[in-house]
């Protein structure tokens, strides 16, 4: 995720919060470069997301991309999930009691975000 890709991010969350969707998960998982714009735009979408009350958990960082996010220190800072399975986890466990997301159902396919980094 770079320059050149990282505004999709950001546009992505900005429908999904007109839509109302409270819950997202940006997988990282297939996601092999991220660069400062990168970074960038995952903290917007963190702290836009937080100022309006939702959730965000970013998973499965790897390789290159989880080295970049711990030597900018965001490791503390970000919710992070090893893996996909464990932030829908986390998700479920942070939901308000009478189920999840939007629709008012447990956390699901309508809830997360599409996988970031795909042909990235």
């Amino acid at each position: 995720m770079d320059l050149y890709n990282s505004s999709k991010l950001k546009d992505v969350i900005k429908a999904l919060i007109e839509r109302n969707v409270r819950q997202y998960i940006i997988n990282l998982e297939a996601l092999d470069y991220i660069d400062s714009s990168g970074i960038g735009a995952i903290l917007y979408v963190f702290g836009e997301l937080r100022k309006r009350g939702m959730l965000l958990v970013v998973s499965g960082p790897r390789g290159t991309v989880k080295r970049v996010i711990e030597l900018t220190k965001l490791v503390g800072y970000l919710p992070l999930a090893a893996d996909l399975n464990e932030a829908i986890a986390r998700l479920r466990d942070r939901a308000p009691a009478g189920g999840g997301a939007g629709s008012g159902g447990p956390p699901g396919a309508a809830d997360r975000t599409p996988t970031e980094g795909e042909g990235s």
